[in-house]
């Protein structure tokens, strides 16, 4: 489990330094006049959507990768693999209830509507993978 916890943490660093890249590369151009504001907005929205999509298929496809490495499906585990589990499920947990109440905040605070938007399928996103991914590990200690 470790070992997959690594190397998606190493394909999601990488991926974050080339987000940072373009979102630099946009802020440049337009403070340099080449990008007005509203194109500089659907360059973010871009990048921003991009780096989701590319996060999901990155965990999905690390997941499949690493998934013949771990023990068959029907074998105890231990005692520290166990209180790992459970915690990774209350800290998902926490996670989901700090996600649903930022997301509340976010929609009552208003601003302009693109920012607003990406920020909602985002953070939707997020709980939806979180969701998922304590379920698994539900269904892993059964």
């Amino acid at each position: 489990m470790d070992r997959i916890i690594k190397t998606i943490a190493k394909r999601l660093l990488l991926l974050f330094v080339c987000s940072m890249g373009m979102v630099i590369l946009l802020a440049r151009e337009f403070s340099h006049g080449v990008l007005s504001s509203h194109w500089f907005e659907v360059g973010l929205l871009i990048v921003a959507a991009a780096m989701g999509v590319s996060a999901m298929v990155i965990v999905t496809r690390t997941t499949k990768e690493h998934r013949g490495i771990t023990g068959p499906a029907g074998t105890a585990l231990d005692e520290v693999t166990r209180r790992r589990r459970l915690l990774g499920i209350r800290a998902g947990k926490a996670m989901i209830a700090l996600l649903a109440t930022t997301l509340v905040f976010g929609l009552f605070r208003g601003g302009p509507l693109v920012p607003v938007l990406a920020g909602i399928v985002m953070n939707l996103a997020m709980m939806l993978s979180l969701i998922w991914w304590v379920v698994r590990l539900q269904r892993s200690l059964h």
